[in-house]
């Protein structure tokens, strides 16, 4: 494999170890060559949500819900993204527990340091929108999608 995709060697066996964060875009390209059914890579994302973290630069990985969830719509009023993390508006400790276990992070000084969490709220919750990596157009689709859900917009 790690010729295959012209790796380094020994990267995938780190990939498959779980010793190595596998590349989204190499995580795209393993689904496209090697899945045997019609599945997408979100629907794959989706099926080991539980298991999967996702991470940007030097992010703290965290978890994260592939489709709008009540919690998330209930937590994201508590939530503002500054440049390279997110704060917490609120003290109370059951919503900030709530926040860490949606997340699975910690919460350090009213603060998130997750830049996943950061795009999501300006991509997604009309604050600025971000860089991303598919196209335009399964972009837009997306995003319509998670405002409909988000704001029960029919």
């Amino acid at each position: 494999m790690d010729q295959e995709f012209n790796l380094a060697n020994g990267s995938y066996s780190g990939f498959e170890k779980g010793k190595t964060a596998l590349p989204f875009d190499l995580f795209t390209l393993l689904v496209i060559k090697t899945s045997t059914s019609e599945n997408s890579v979100y629907d794959i994302l989706e099926e080991r949500q539980d298991i999967a973290r996702f991470y940007i630069a030097n992010s703290t990985p965290v978890k994260f819900p592939l489709k709008p969830t009540d919690k998330l719509q209930m937590l994201l009023p508590y939530l503002e993204p500054k440049t390279s993390y997110v704060v917490v508006l609120t003290k109370e400790l059951q919503l900030k527990k709530q926040i860490e276990q949606l997340y699975d992070i910690k919460i350090k000084n009213q603060r998130i340091n997750s830049r996943v969490i950061m795009q999501f709220l300006r991509t997604f919750c009309n604050y600025q929108t971000t860089n991303h990596l598919i196209s335009p157009s399964k972009f837009s689709e997306m995003q319509l999608e998670w405002r409909n859900e988000l704001f029960d917009i029919e």
